[in-house]
């Protein structure tokens, strides 16, 4: 019997290919999930700065600056991130996606006053809203690590994702927007 050759170079260029489509694939899936992270971060990033509405007379009267109404804060916060991230009431979403309904594990409003005292405010899915005041010697921080200037949201987000074969673990979302005093209120900037 005669042998053909080449047969074995056919067979071992056929597995390399394979293997290239297989690689490819799991590049191409990464990169997927990476811009769904990067649209989720900014969605809630975006979501949250749209909370942070200020009481324009505590600005105007004594420069402090503080979040007009903690607990509408989170409406709409929720309101933001369902339109941008295209969400039911429920915050699940409304076509496919590679993520999960989302929960909010943490809402809670920072704000410094009389300059020594944090005030915060943990606002439920319900509404309510439970009200912790106390004084502090170092810079206060929330729990993702940033220092609290003034008036602080903090968010933190969870989902399920699915990744590459169909993976689906549970991811969180942490962000926290800070609204800073430039200069006092006022005071003519002339640069």
């Amino acid at each position: 019997m005669k042998r053909k050759k080449g047969s074995i170079e056919y067979v071992g260029a056929l597995m390399l290919i394979c293997l290239a489509g297989i690689l490819m694939f799991f590049v191409i899936s990464v990169k997927h999930v990476k811009l769904y992270q990067i649209k989720i971060k900014d969605s809630v990033d975006t979501s949250a700065l749209s909370a942070a509405i200020i009481d324009m007379d505590t600005l105007m009267n004594d420069g402090g600056i503080v979040i007009d109404n903690p607990a509408r804060s989170r409406e709409i916060f929720e309101k933001t991130l369902r339109y941008s991230l295209n969400l039911d009431y429920d915050l699940s979403p409304k076509d496919r996606q590679l993520f999960g309904r989302i929960e909010i594990h943490d809402f809670i409003v920072y704000e410094v006053t009389d300059g020594r005292r944090l005030v915060r405010y943990d606002i439920g899915r319900d509404g309510g809203c439970t009200e912790t005041s106390y004084d502090y010697d170092e810079n206060p921080r929330t729990p993702d690590g940033k220092v609290i200037e003034s008036a602080t949201i903090y968010v933190d987000i969870g989902m399920y994702v699915t990744g590459f074969l169909g993976i689906t673990r549970y991811e969180h979302v942490r962000t926290s927007v800070d609204v800073v005093k430039n200069s006092k209120v006022g005071e003519d900037d002339n640069r």
